[in-house]
């Protein structure tokens, strides 16, 4: 899937033993309704593929509804050949956005939300772009569910992701560069303990529960739904 070069030993390891598939149909995970971003810091992230990087309207990860209870959302998205996070407050759209992409693979992305201060965009450990975060509120007024692989309009499903996620994470803290770098290229089990301090969920998914459509949540409680 991914590999790594331990210098130390010489050894190669994957980096996970698998990831979901999204056919960019019908494909995705619900999580719950959990996260409550308001005006907390927070970090998103995960392991992405695409056979298609200048494609448009992919979500890897997302929370809330683009329209009901106020158009109040984060995400983590594939829009107009550009990876972006963005956050919207109904008033204003703030987005840390990178610049045009081609070409497939993997990429490690993540959003950092720094109330009040930044917005932040990284990939593959480097920070592509930032924005001012103005601090105001994305809580929804309606019920809301945090998806991996799709978005919520008005309660409908819309951009589904075609391709591969792993390694998918949520933190109510901001993360630094150097804490970024360092979980880059793990999974759940290689997490350290501060590294866990303020994670409320992650998701391997590399394996399913007996019932094939429990996606285990390795940290939380917050098991997904593979639809």
């Amino acid at each position: 899937l991914v590999l790594k070069q331990n210098y130390d030993t010489g050894a190669v390891v994957p980096i996970s033993d698998g990831a979901a598939f999204f056919d960019g149909t019908d494909d995705y995970i619900t999580t719950g309704t959990w996260f409550v971003p308001a005006t907390t810091d927070f970090t998103l992230s995960c392991w992405a593929y695409s056979a298609d990087w200048s494609g448009d309207d992919d979500v890897m990860i997302w929370y809330g509804d683009a329209t009901s209870g106020g158009g109040l959302w984060t995400a983590l998205t594939l829009a107009s050949s550009r990876i972006e996070f963005s956050v919207d407050d109904n008033s204003t759209k703030r987005v840390a956005q990178s610049g045009t992409l081609s070409g497939s693979g993997w990429k490690h992305i993540v959003g950092v939300r720094d109330v009040g201060t930044t917005i932040k965009l990284y990939i593959d450990g480097s920070e592509i772009a930032s924005t001012t975060d103005d601090g105001n509120t994305i809580t929804n007024t309606a019920v809301v569910t945090t998806y991996i692989g799709v978005g919520s309009n008005n309660g409908s499903r819309f951009d589904y992701f075609s391709g591969n996620i792993c390694n998918a994470g949520v933190w109510t803290s901001v993360l630094t560069a150097a804490q970024i770098k360092s979980i880059m290229y793990k999974d759940y089990s290689g997490l350290t303990t501060s590294e866990k301090t303020n994670l409320v969920s992650w998701w391997d998914l590399d394996v399913l529960h007996v019932d094939g459509s429990t996606v285990v949540d390795s940290h939380g409680s917050n098991n997904g739904t593979l639809t």
